[in-house]
């Protein structure tokens, strides 16, 4: 335990010593600005793909297999965990844990989103031959181009509540779609390669705290002992240590008593 805080106090040591541009260049500050800035931007695309949804009409059935604020909040809530790996203080295993749990479940309703949207809805959307408008009711109702059977050949009808006109289906309407479309293939993307970044954060943490422990006990050791020969210093860790284990097995084998011979009784 005081071998992990004496690290901590030399990391925020370290830390304030370092110049400010040096912190910023690091790999894993960037990556994560990157990946993070870009998972609240899409957030709030998303955000603003609803509310043009909304504007347009009541029927988001249509538009919609998850509502777009659900995946909103995920890339919102999975971009700040991402930026509050920005300072090496906040990496903790159980936040960056969540941050990867956020991002697989970003990546998962993003590729949900694509595929339905260009399924079913982009695909339903230009099928649609005719509408017309009831002003009246602000509804307008579309016939799809092609028959089904089981309906006795009538043409397929699908009534968009609270339009201002027909022109908007395959105007403004459509332009969401594409818009969702594009947003989610970007986002699966994203989260995709936010989740490889965590992992490797997790791992480089974790490497990290090891060898800050390991010069720990290093300097420790070298404080309550003699300085070592120059050759010492330059090799690697792992054979300083079997020095410093040879050193103090042969330490304790010169300062045991030396047995007192005896004499067999005759």
């Amino acid at each position: 335990m005081s071998v992990s805080v004496a690290a901590g106090a030399a990391f925020s040591l370290e830390a304030e010593r370092r110049p400010w541009w040096r912190s910023v260049t690091r790999k894993y500050v960037i990556l994560c600005w990157v990946c993070g800035g870009l998972a609240v931007l899409l957030g709030l695309l998303y955000v603003l793909v609803y509310f043009l949804l909304r504007t347009h009409t009541s029927s988001l059935h249509y538009f919609e297999t998850i509502p777009t604020y659900v995946p909103a909040c995920v890339l919102i809530v999975t971009g700040f965990l991402l930026l509050c790996f920005i300072k090496r203080r906040n990496r903790f295993s159980y936040l960056i844990k969540l941050s990867g749990g956020c991002c697989l479940l970003s990546a998962v309703l993003c590729v949900v989103i694509t595929v339905t949207t260009a399924v079913v809805h982009i695909n339903r959307l230009q099928t649609l031959t005719e509408c017309v408008f009831a002003k009246s009711l602000r509804t307008c109702t579309c016939f799809a181009g092609r028959l089904q059977a089981h309906l006795d050949a009538d043409e397929v009808s699908y009534v968009f509540g609270a339009v201002p006109n027909c022109e908007v289906i395959h105007g403004a309407l459509f332009s969401c779609l594409r818009a969702l479309f594009g947003l989610s293939v970007i986002g699966a993307l994203v989260c995709i390669f936010s989740c490889m970044l965590v992992y490797q954060l997790l791992s480089h943490e974790r490497k990290k705290m090891y060898w800050e422990q390991l010069e720990m006990r290093q300097r420790c050791f070298f404080q309550a002992h003699p300085p070592f020969p120059p050759s010492f210093c330059a090799s690697e860790p792992w054979q300083q240590w079997d020095f410093v284990d040879d050193v103090a097995s042969s330490r304790r084998s010169d300062a045991a008593p030396p047995r007192s011979a005896t004499t067999p009784w005759v």
